[in-house]
């Protein structure tokens, strides 16, 4: 019933950490974007203050990380 209201193949309710659902959203952009023909739009902006998952997340999920300050 979730992928049908949400319109997901699949869809888990077994996050173990804060910095999955961090990786499963930026997955979900980078599909998003690349459905809409624009997979060019790669950058992750990180502010310096977030932790380690973070630069870490957007990696994996294809993207490049920039740090920045407020």
């Amino acid at each position: 019933m979730l992928c049908e209201i949400t319109g997901f193949h699949a869809i888990s309710l077994q996050p173990n950490a804060g910095s999955q659902g961090e990786y499963a959203g930026l997955l979900c952009i980078r599909a998003y974007l690349q459905s809409q023909g624009e997979g060019h739009r790669n950058i992750c902006l990180i502010p310096s203050s977030a932790h380690g998952t973070n630069p870490a997340s957007a990696i994996l999920a294809g993207m490049e990380g920039f740090n920045h300050t407020l």
